[in-house]
């Protein structure tokens, strides 16, 4: 069964709790801007989150993670416009190998789907961590045979108005481990765990996104 179908059938037989995010780049009449929807889709047996990516260069692009409750992926996949083509990545991960699908081409890994948890993915919500609290997470990429290590510091709170609400948020500060150390990005998140703000620098840019809807 499809993804979307799974959605669906959940969406029938069992309870959800769906939040929703967007955020934007810069002023929505900037050819430059583009926007980006985050939804998470949790249920009784694990949740699932999606990302819609807008972009007046590239059009459409889509995102889709499944997890447990625990943050153990079950499946993700990936469509887009780069490189000059439409690209379609699966990735399906196992109890003992993990099996890439990029543009048609499969490859089977031995890394099993317990090396890709990712705790910091249920912070927040499920998990209230201390300021401080440090995790490195294994990333499988999907557009390569590749996996890399992102560190993640829950480095404290703030207060901030974002789209009309004066909220406290929390920082997390990503680091890719293997990138220089000018390449980093910055989330902040709201009480339920999903993204209200993000700043992202690279050796070369910086872009921040902020909140322009709740739901």
């Amino acid at each position: 069964m499809s993804t979307c179908l799974t959605l669906v059938a959940l969406a029938f037989s069992l309870p959800i709790n769906i939040e929703s995010r967007t955020l934007r780049s810069g002023p929505a009449d900037d050819p430059k801007t583009y926007s980006i929807l985050s939804e998470r889709i949790a249920t009784k047996d694990g949740f699932t989150l999606v990302s819609k990516t807008i972009d007046r260069s590239f059009g459409v692009s889509y995102s889709t993670s499944s997890y447990s409750n625990a943050g153990v992926p079950i499946e993700s996949r990936q469509e887009g416009n780069w490189n000059d083509q439409w690209n379609v990545l699966e990735t399906k991960f196992g109890a003992s190998e993990s099996v890439q699908n990029i543009n048609g081409e499969v490859t089977k890994g031995k890394a099993p789907a317990k090396q890709f948890i990712n705790p910091s993915l249920l912070w927040f919500w499920k998990v209230k961590p201390k300021a401080g609290t440090v995790v490195t997470a294994d990333i499988l990429a999907q557009n390569t045979i590749a996996t890399f290590k992102i560190r993640y510091t829950y480095e404290g709170d703030e207060v901030m108005t974002l789209a009309g609400r004066k909220v406290t948020v929390h920082r997390v500060r990503e680091k890719p481990l293997s990138a220089p150390d000018a390449v980093y990005t910055i989330w902040w998140y709201d009480d339920q765990g999903m993204g209200v703000k993000r700043y992202h620098k690279t050796t070369q840019n910086e872009y921040t996104f902020d909140l322009v809807s709740w739901r």
